[in-house]
């Protein structure tokens, strides 16, 4: 009983907390190399573009999962796309997500990248928002950190 009463409350906090804040960017439609999100609304993908290059932005994007509590982080290299896996741990139940980062170089602009991210949850069919917000918090920290 007291498993239910904590379900529905933090059910209910949540979908009370579910306002994110739009990013301003200059979000273009592009082929973005992750998988697309499956039919089910527990899973988020965006395209944004960054006036950077390539190296600067993905520091700023590692510190700030590592700052939004990423429990797994790990790296990947190839050509000129550099890959950011993350999971996260969900208090209290313990679910797993997954978060995907891409970034590279915008060939038609010098000094500018393109990322790409998604995070996912891989249980269940409705997230209440969690990986909307995480990508905005991942967003936000790394918009800080490059100003």
């Amino acid at each position: 009983m007291k498993f239910v009463a904590l379900f529905l409350f933090v059910l209910f906090t949540q979908s009370c907390n579910n306002y994110i804040e739009p990013i301003e960017s200059d979000l273009k439609k592009s082929v973005n190399p992750i998988p697309p999100c499956p039919e089910s609304p527990n899973c988020f993908r965006i395209t944004q573009y960054f006036q950077t290059d390539s190296s600067t932005i993905f520091e700023a994007l590692k510190k700030s999962v590592s700052q939004t509590g990423s429990k797994e982080t790990s790296v990947e290299i190839e050509s000129h796309i550099i890959t950011i896996q993350a999971i996260y741990r969900i208090p209290v139940f313990g679910w797993l997500d997954d978060v995907i980062i891409k970034i590279e170089s915008d060939p038609s602009y010098s000094g500018r990248s393109i990322v790409y991210l998604k995070s996912s949850s891989r249980e269940g069919y409705f997230d209440l928002g969690v990986n909307k917000r995480r990508i905005n918090r991942i967003l936000k920290k790394a918009h800080k950190e490059l100003n």
